[in-house]
């Protein structure tokens, strides 16, 4: 009966010491990071990035989640570089690019590399520039020298325009007063 008593013990004893490595490891794994699969967010305007994040998933537990985020004052997202892809003209909206840099140190990563970064580009629209309008200012025709009416022209893109608001364009033609003969200018 006693043995059978010390046998009872040593099984639970056992069970009890087999379990103990499972209750302190269960759920713990090293993270292997999807580093080709970032989800990113991006708040960005023509003046710059506003906020982003950047989600990297666990490839061995998809509820494993390791977000890094831009906001003024806390980067773990970099701005790598910010180009305007298109130039905006007077009326037509131009488009910049940004290329922002979420990165992963030794910290997150386990093997070889001990530092990865997960790039996106972003890319936001910009507005027309508008017209820039300067006023040039009438001047009377002689017979050896034409003149011109006084108009608005833009700085930008040089079109001519009857107001100052650029709402009524004129061809730089139609401003010009052609040279007056001698008959015209004695009448």
């Amino acid at each position: 009966m006693r043995s059978r008593r010390v046998l009872s013990v040593f099984l639970t004893l056992c069970l009890l010491l087999s379990a103990v490595p499972l209750t302190v490891f269960a759920g713990a794994h090293t993270h292997r990071w999807d580093l080709d699969h970032v989800r990113w967010i991006i708040d960005a305007d023509k003046d710059g990035v506003n906020a982003a994040t950047a989600t990297f998933v666990c490839l061995d537990d998809y509820s494993h989640e390791l977000v890094k985020t831009y906001e003024d004052s806390e980067a773990e997202i970099e701005i790598v570089t910010s180009s305007v892809v298109t130039g905006a003209s007077c009326t037509s909206a131009g488009e910049k690019q940004f290329v922002l840099a979420a990165i992963l140190d030794e910290e997150y990563i386990s093997g070889e590399a001990a530092h990865y970064e997960a790039t996106t580009r972003y890319n936001v629209p910009t507005a027309p520039l508008g017209h820039d309008p300067e006023y040039v200012p009438a001047v009377e025709a002689t017979t050896s020298e034409e003149g011109n009416i006084g108009y608005w022209q833009c700085s930008r893109c040089s079109k001519c325009f009857s107001d100052e608001n650029c709402t009524a364009e004129i061809t730089p033609e139609s401003t010009v007063i052609p040279v007056r003969s001698e008959s015209e200018v004695y009448t």
